[in-house]
């Protein structure tokens, strides 16, 4: 119902005499969202038999008494409850008022102003839960709404009453817990989905067991992942967070797959997919689908936790990841910086053919003579063989062997 609705209602109460005030969820959801949804919660010190008419004067429908003496009714088509406390005592009315979490034990009057005596609207502001008394009063509720403010609103839970609330959570009863199971699924795959909130969910281990050490390291590649993974995909990782066994798949709503899908993914799980043989087991014993769901649940749960997700490399892709490794890159570039340029070597050489010093120019030219001499007297030798006659085949001897 619109905020402004409402409040025009209650001071057209007020007019006809009945002072009338919003209070419990009603009123954070009317500072949170300006409306409030669900049934509304109203407060009156009018008598019930004394209210009923006036509520139908001022626009409320099927006015009528509803459970220990309250009265339910209808305002622009919304479900409504009023709280009569006209019998209430005085000392009893901030007991009557309070629930467990501070941010719903506030008051609402017409002109928007809130009564608070117990810290609540602060806590408002600063997105922190905290218990207004030392005594939970309704576990359930108090830990559906925990759980719903962090994730939806991010809320923190304060530190005095992280204990409590991971008990609260753990021991919701089946139904329940499904049902926050549920909305989870949905807030993942929602347009403004905060990926902060979904993390600070993960670390109650009262309603998710199976979940890793959360880590805020990597958010965005978290964001990313779980943007891109299929319906089917979510459901398993949330089912496998919360622990939820095979034979209790069927509690789930819509979950998207058999359990025998479901209980091939639960072998794997725990599988080091970065060890060649797990891998190879984990594919050959999974479906194509399923096998993709595996490696989709395994990376978002290494991503929770801040690590790297890896698999194993096929034996050939070795070589070709140490050849591009930078590796090569640093042995290559040493070489270079050890081995002088070509052209240096050769401007080097001919500097000290042209600087040489005056004593060997002089052991240079010695032995160039000497080189001359002995190639001419090699070549008088040569010639002197070859003036020699030749001798006559007829006079060859030959030895004839039988």
């Amino acid at each position: 119902m619109n905020r402004d609705k409402l409040l025009t209602a209650l001071e057209l109460l007020k007019k006809n005499g009945v002072l009338c005030y919003v209070y419990r969820e009603s009123v954070f959801e009317l500072l949170s969202m300006n409306r409030a949804d669900g049934v509304v919660h109203l407060l009156s010190d009018t008598p019930a038999e004394d209210l009923k008419p006036i509520l139908v004067k001022c626009g409320f429908k099927d006015a009528a008494n509803g459970k220990e003496g309250n009265i339910s009714a209808r305002l622009s088509g919304q479900a409504v409850e009023i709280l009569c406390i006209s019998n209430l005592e005085p000392e009893k009315f901030d007991e009557c008022i309070r629930r467990d979490l501070t941010v719903h034990s506030m008051l609402m009057r017409s002109n928007s102003d809130i009564y608070d005596n117990c810290g609540g609207l602060e806590d408002f502001r600063q997105k922190r839960l905290r218990l207004t008394g030392g005594r939970i009063v309704d576990k359930d509720s108090f830990a559906i709404s925990s759980f719903e403010l962090m994730l939806k609103s991010g809320y923190t839970a304060d530190a005095g009453i992280q204990s409590s609330l991971n008990k609260a959570l753990a021991e919701l009863p089946v139904g329940k817990r499904v049902s926050l199971i549920m909305m989870l699924r949905n807030y993942m795959k929602a347009e403004n989905t905060d990926v902060q909130h979904i993390l600070r969910v993960f670390s109650f281990k009262g309603i998710f067991p199976k979940a890793p050490t959360v880590s805020c390291s990597r958010p965005e590649e978290l964001m990313e992942k779980l943007k891109g993974m299929k319906p089917l995909q979510v459901s398993a990782l949330v089912c496998t967070l919360c622990g939820i066994k095979g034979e209790n798949l069927k509690q789930v709503p819509n979950v998207g797959f058999a359990r025998e899908f479901y209980d091939c993914i639960q072998r794997h799980i725990g599988s080091d997919l970065g060890n060649r043989k797990q891998f190879e087991e984990a594919k050959n014993s999974c479906t194509a689908e399923c096998f993709e769901t595996l490696l989709a649940v395994k990376e978002a749960l290494c991503l929770i936790s801040g690590q790297e997700f890896h698999l194993a490399k096929k034996s050939r892709e070795l070589l070709k990841t140490i050849d591009a490794s930078d590796k090569w890159k640093v042995q290559k570039e040493n070489q270079e910086k050890a081995r002088p340029p070509a052209s240096v070597s050769r401007e080097v050489t001919e500097e000290q053919a042209v600087e040489l010093a005056p004593e060997m120019m002089e052991f240079e030219g010695e032995a160039e003579e000497q080189y001359i001499e002995e190639e001419e007297e090699q070549e008088q030798e040569d010639d002197a063989v070859s003036n020699l006659p030749l001798r006559d085949p007829s006079k060859n001897f030959y030895i004839h062997r039988k």
